[in-house]
């Protein structure tokens, strides 16, 4: 990871050998995670400086919305 650009959820996981979607869940405060895995991806985060993108969590709030490119007829 290139210290110019911010730390990604993959960056996190890459760098604990956890899939991305377990450091989701773990950031979340997902209930299935194991606390010891919690623990390791909070840490992860801490040290990597990691921020959530808020126009990409926008984007997934608004995912399933109607395309203004579809037609109707």
């Amino acid at each position: 990871m290139s210290s110019d650009k911010a730390p990604t959820l993959k960056d996190i996981a890459d760098r604990l050998g956890l899939s991305p979607m377990t450091v989701s869940r773990a950031y979340r405060n997902h209930p299935n995670v194991n606390p010891m895995t919690k623990k390791r991806v909070m840490a992860a985060v801490y040290e990597m400086g990691y921020s959530p993108n808020s126009s990409a969590r926008q984007l997934v709030k608004h995912k399933g919305g109607s395309n203004a490119s579809e037609s109707r007829g």
